[in-house]
């Protein structure tokens, strides 16, 4: 949970929603179902360190993040900040050939991962 202050408030007969500034930490959300959210005031969110690197001709940049730990919303993270990592790295238009090598530690153990080429 952090604080925040809306920007923005969206309108539509769809869907409406508002558009938000982050700000600190104030707990961490224990149950989020369409009924209610549960959090604790005051806890910290487990986090993962997780770190990609994005090379490319005369340029690499390592990016350093924390994702939340958990089941569902580990993996769905993992490939957004890869994907924006990529993007903040690579052009945006034109033909573009990418290739992944990739390498998961978790609690000390190495697991093999295959190559991509995409």
């Amino acid at each position: 949970m952090m604080r925040s202050h809306v920007l923005a408030s969206v309108p539509s007969l769809q869907n409406s929603f508002k558009l938000v500034g982050a700000g600190s930490v104030v707990g961490s959300i224990n149950l989020d179902r369409s009924t209610g959210v549960v959090g604790t005031l005051g806890a910290s969110p487990e986090l993962t360190p997780f770190r990609i690197s994005v090379n490319s001709p005369g340029d690499q940049r390592t990016y350093n993040l924390e994702i939340v730990r958990d089941p569902v919303l580990t993996p769905f993270l993992v490939q957004m900040a890869t994907f924006a990592s990529i993007d903040a790295t690579e052009r945006q238009v034109g033909g573009l050939t990418l290739q992944f090598d990739g390498e998961v530690a978790l609690r000390g153990m190495q697991i093999p991962t295959r190559r991509i080429d995409a």
